[in-house]
């Protein structure tokens, strides 16, 4: 049913017709940041439509679980460039990569909580690949190399991801590099996963990086993410 409220939403914002929209502040916010920004409906549906078909956050191939990464974090960054006037192929190649980054570390990251849910979003087609039972994710076990295994390829894609994103730094205009600063981010908590070999829920792994506004502020000094 709330999917159901943003999809109907979402057409009623961006409706040629003078038709009412839903009393929400978002919503609202919505309707009015249309009318300063050239946003795309599109972008909109594919967040819903995304929730829609992984409601549960469950994937069978590493493909889903990008295509979902790509559908939700990805059509957030387009409208961020969007919203700032940016109209730049590289900087759409670099945020299509850096929003698939996000979202399978964040997938990663949500593991130690998915799991109180019954619910693995590791691909299945990687458990079956290292003979990993959704039995063995539940136990959380800090020494199970078929468990790292998985968190380790995942992760891999994740900063292949990422790497690709950064290379195309010189060919993005200076003005929206501050909307891929995420990537700081996002490489610091793949560091620190590595340094736990890769067990998500090492204490190392899920403690507040304080350091992340100062990185942060000197990334965005430097130009760089």
């Amino acid at each position: 049913m709330r999917l159901k409220f943003w999809e109907e939403a979402v057409d009623k914002i961006f409706s040629s017709k003078d038709v009412p929209i839903p009393e929400h502040p978002i919503a609202i916010e919505l309707k009015n940041t249309t009318k300063e920004c050239s946003l795309s409906k599109m972008y909109f549906h594919r967040l819903v439509k995304a929730r829609r078909r992984f409601g549960n956050v469950s994937f069978l191939t590493v493909k889903e679980l990008e295509d979902y990464a790509e559908q939700t974090n990805s059509s957030v960054y387009y409208l961020l460039l969007e919203a700032a006037g940016v109209k730049n192929i590289h900087a759409d190649h670099a945020v299509s990569h850096l929003g698939k980054a996000q979202g399978i570390s964040n997938i990663i990251r949500s593991l130690p909580y998915q799991r109180r849910n019954a619910i693995i979003p590791i691909p299945q087609e990687t458990l079956l690949k290292h003979g990993v039972s959704q039995e063995r994710i539940y136990r959380d076990q800090e020494k199970d190399k078929g468990v790292e295994n998985c968190v380790f390829e995942i992760a891999t894609i994740a900063h292949q991801h990422l790497a690709k994103a950064r290379s195309l730094r010189d060919k993005i205009p200076q003005d929206c590099l501050q909307i891929l600063l995420p990537a700081v981010a996002i490489d610091r908590y793949l560091e620190r996963l590595r340094r736990a070999n890769f067990h998500p829920s090492a204490k190392s792994v899920q403690k507040r990086d304080a350091l992340l506004p100062l990185v942060l502020k000197w990334n965005r000094m430097r130009s760089k993410f």
